[in-house]
């Protein structure tokens, strides 16, 4: 009974990993209720299928694999062909890891200590999945735990491995169940901490999508109340349109062709200004640009633009919001404040298609430096600044482009190439 019960406890180890392993490639489906049991249940099924095929040695395998594939359709978005796949890759590696653990042991996996072994194997197992998932670059959401927070998260695991090493090693047969209690409290440990490690990550996942939501609101509410002011400017100019229309008629009768021209002509002028000072032949882009250009005007910064024909763009409409918005609204929030301290700033915005690339680069000036760390900038206004950044960068990511960030004392610089 004993050994099966340390058994149960060495597989939820291992299930912990498998899951970590599957979350990071496979999207899980919805389902609050059903997922909150998911690692029971998959502790549960995999225990029987493990105990049941150990009655036919190497083949068991088999059934492992498939259970495991039958398991992924149910919990995750994916076809059983990808889930099939996948369950072979996470088997594989838990297979090379036990191997290469028993050759290190020497032949001292002995019966006395089997159990610690296994620790070892399956713990060894979870580290190398949580190197997976912080650098895989198909998990978005794990680049909102900084790289200190990652260390430490690390730390606890590895310490793990290093006290089952030396329990496993230890010829102090008298402390053989003392060694047993706390090898059960150091995997009870590891599994309270790998939980509360997926909870952090789905709350700053959801605060992210919080934030997200928050700010494209904002942009549309900016958008209806630039569409307002323009039409508020508008209609008081259809009071004047009257005058101007009886001034270039006087001067046609009159006789001065010219003038009545060169008055029709800066009149035209000022009418595209008003309706669209930047076009780019594509008409999300020119509302934003549009819509970021009259608030830099407002705010008195200056702006040095370089725009080319945008029509063949294939990124989505909110892909161009979160991309123009978050790094013009990060410059104009700074050029405000380097406005109010020297009573100037200016803006250099490049945004154009070369060899079928997409180039936008975002320069402004700094009343100090940041610094950037995980292609987002630290900042001491609150713990989710920052999060536009991780939105660009989610879209760079996946078109397979490159976002660069620099900053010095007097610029901050952010440059896409898609």
């Amino acid at each position: 009974m004993t050994f099966w019960v340390l058994v149960f406890i060495a597989e939820m180890l291992e299930v912990k990993g498998t899951l970590y392993f599957f979350d990071t490639f496979m999207e899980k489906r919805d389902g609050g209720y059903r997922n909150r049991y998911r690692f029971f249940v998959y502790c549960g099924v995999l225990y029987l299928a493990a105990v049941t095929g150990a009655w036919i040695g190497m083949l068991k395998c088999i059934p492992i694999i498939l259970v495991m594939s039958f398991l992924n359709l149910a919990y995750y978005e994916v076809s059983f062909r990808q889930s099939f796949l996948f369950s072979i890759i996470n088997y594989t590696m838990l297979v090379l890891i036990d191997y290469v653990t028993v050759l290190l042991g020497r032949g001292g996996s002995i019966q006395e200590k089997w159990f610690l072994q296994a620790l070892i194997s399956k713990t060894v197992f979870i580290i190398l999945m949580l190197f997976i998932r912080r650098f895989s670059k198909t998990r978005k959401s794990c680049g909102l735990i900084t790289g200190k927070e990652w260390l430490q998260f690390f730390c606890v695991p590895v310490f793990t491995v290093v006290g089952f090493i030396l329990m496993f090693y230890s010829e102090n047969d008298d402390m053989q169940n003392v060694f047993l209690f706390l090898s059960v409290g150091l995997v009870a440990i590891n599994l309270i901490l790998m939980e509360f490690m997926q909870n952090t990550i789905e709350k700053e996942e959801r605060i992210k999508i919080a934030v997200l939501t928050e700010q494209n609101q904002k942009n549309r509410i900016a958008d209806y109340q630039d569409r307002e002011e323009i039409y508020e400017r508008q209609r008081r100019k259809m009071h004047d349109y009257k005058n101007q229309l009886s001034t270039i008629q006087t001067l046609i009768k009159n006789g001065h062709i010219d003038e009545a021209l060169s008055f029709t002509q800066k009149l035209t002028e000022s009418i595209a200004v008003e309706m669209s000072a930047i076009n780019t032949n594509h008409p999300v882009v020119n509302a934003i640009l549009n819509q970021k250009y009259r608030s830099m005007q407002e705010k008195h910064i200056a702006v040095i633009l370089k725009v080319g024909d945008l029509q063949e763009i294939c990124l989505e409409e909110e892909e161009i919001v979160i991309l123009l918005s978050n790094l013009l609204d990060n410059a104009i929030r700074e050029s405000e404040k380097v406005l109010k301290n020297t009573g100037k700033a200016v803006i250099h915005l490049k945004l154009e298609c070369e060899e079928h690339k997409l180039i936008f680069a975002v320069r402004n000036p700094v009343t100090e430096k940041v610094e950037i760390e995980n292609d987002t900038i630290k900042s001491k206004r609150g713990d989710h600044h920052g999060i536009g950044l991780l939105n660009v960068k989610a879209v760079v990511d996946k078109y397979g482009g490159d976002m660069v960030l620099s900053c010095d004392e007097n610029e901050f610089k952010a440059v896409v190439i898609l």
